[in-house]
């Protein structure tokens, strides 16, 4: 018995070949020519195993399909490749610009004299609305009446002088009250002897103020004077002050 070393069959001694595969045992010194591979391809419907996975005829004789040129080409694995969307360019150039523009406007932030004056705008701002919320808060819940200008009371003095109306009116239970209005005017807003109408608090009416257009467009008027402050600070140009030159004017 002997082993055929190409295809590992067991042949019997007598055999000069190998029936299967036809070839000389090991140390004959011959080896029998083999018969030329039939050229022709393979019937339809024939089986021929590859790469592992069984292929007909017909499957290999069929060409592939052509190629489409407007589709993108694939990888190894049969992925797509990645392709960047086409509007990333504009993306990144307006990033770059915002970026620009607000490194542009901290730098004018920054400055000391900038940064002051728009402390004081948000400053004024936030006075105006909260003496805005606090006489709309006293409204709600005041009495109304009406009273009279008995005097004057004059606070400062020279062109610094303030005047604020005393009022003297009768409370709903029939109780005199006399205040002093909390908003000074100058020139007075009212004289002696004007009628006003005043709101009071009815647990104490010596807390009252008078129904005036002062105390109703104050809070108007501080949000756009805080305002102007901010926009000035921020747009503001650099300015000659008694001859020398300051950084900003605001």
């Amino acid at each position: 018995m002997w082993m055929c070393d190409r295809c590992q069959s067991i042949n019997e001694d007598n055999a000069g070949i190998c029936p299967r595969c036809g070839a000389a045992p090991l140390g004959s010194g011959e080896r029998p020519p083999r018969a030329a591979a039939d050229a022709s391809p393979p019937p339809a419907g024939v089986v021929i195993p590859q790469f592992g996975r069984p292929v007909t005829a017909d499957a290999l004789e069929t060409p592939p399909p052509p190629m489409d040129a407007a589709a993108p080409p694939e990888n190894a694995y049969g992925a797509t490749p990645f392709s960047p969307p086409a509007d990333t360019g504009t993306k990144i150039a307006v990033g770059v610009g915002i970026g620009v523009l607000v490194l542009m406007l901290l730098g004018r932030l920054l400055n000391p004299i900038r940064l002051l004056f728009i402390a004081l705008g948000v400053g004024v701002i936030f006075l105006g609305h909260y003496l805005g919320h606090r006489s709309a808060a006293f409204r709600k819940t005041a009495i109304q009446a009406t009273g009279r200008v008995v005097r004057l009371d004059q606070s400062g003095s020279g062109g610094d002088s303030y005047y604020y109306s005393v009022v003297d009116f009768t409370t709903r239970e029939g109780v005199s009250t006399e205040f002093r209005d909390t908003q000074g005017s100058r020139p007075p807003q009212n004289h002696v002897g004007d009628t006003v109408k005043v709101y009071y608090n009815p647990l104490a009416p010596t807390d009252a103020q008078i129904d005036s257009s002062l105390s109703q467009w104050l809070p108007i008027g501080m949000y756009v004077f805080g305002a102007l402050m901010i926009l000035g600070a921020v747009a503001g140009n650099p300015t000659r002050v008694g001859g020398g030159d300051m950084t900003d004017a605001f």
